[in-house]
């Protein structure tokens, strides 16, 4: 058995119980919910009003632009090259586009952790905040048959690589938390 094939196994595994754990209509409204705030359709009119409202922020939500300038071309090349279906792949959803429908790797969680690590760089108390949420939407992404374990796992290790590439960009007072 290849590694591949071990990990394939064990991702499924994790997805079952996280699928039986979390049975229940009121809690899978609740991660759904949960999920969406990692999506682009809320974060990037987030950025827009953020910007609007409070100007001194500027530096922050630049940089989360950039970051997402990173992740997404990085997940957009591996999802065309692994093409890993999700894990309730329905042939006739026209939802997705032709790059979305494919797991590998996960977005949603990509961008969780990348927004976590960049806007808590700019306040730091807000860091056990923001990377629990960001692994609250990593596993409502499994919760949600969306994503397995791996793909999360990759997401996030984008997503931090993003939020440490955009932040060399702009000084902001506070040292990285993550890789330096």
């Amino acid at each position: 058995m290849g590694l591949i094939s071990i990990v394939d196994t064990f991702d499924r595994k994790v997805s079952k119980s996280l699928e039986s754990f979390f049975n229940k209509s009121w809690l899978i409204t609740y991660v759904r919910l949960v999920s969406f705030s990692a999506s682009g359709i809320f974060c990037f009119p987030a950025y827009g009003a953020i910007l609007i409202i409070a100007n001194q922020h500027a530096p922050m939500v630049s940089a989360l632009i950039v970051g997402e300038c990173i992740q997404l071309p990085i997940i957009i090349v591996l999802r065309n090259l692994i093409k890993r279906p999700r894990p309730n792949a329905v042939e006739k959803d026209t939802y997705y586009s032709e790059w979305n429908k494919y797991s590998f790797p996960s977005l949603h969680t990509s961008r969780a952790f990348m927004i976590g690590l960049t806007a808590s760089s700019f306040s730091s108390w807000s860091l056990p905040f923001l990377l629990t949420a960001a692994l609250v939407i990593a596993v409502s992404r499994i919760v949600l048959q969306k994503h397995y374990l791996s793909d999360i796992i990759c997401g996030a290790i984008i997503g931090i690589f993003s939020s440490e590439v955009a932040l060399s960009f702009f000084p902001h007072g506070f040292s990285s938390f993550i890789l330096l």
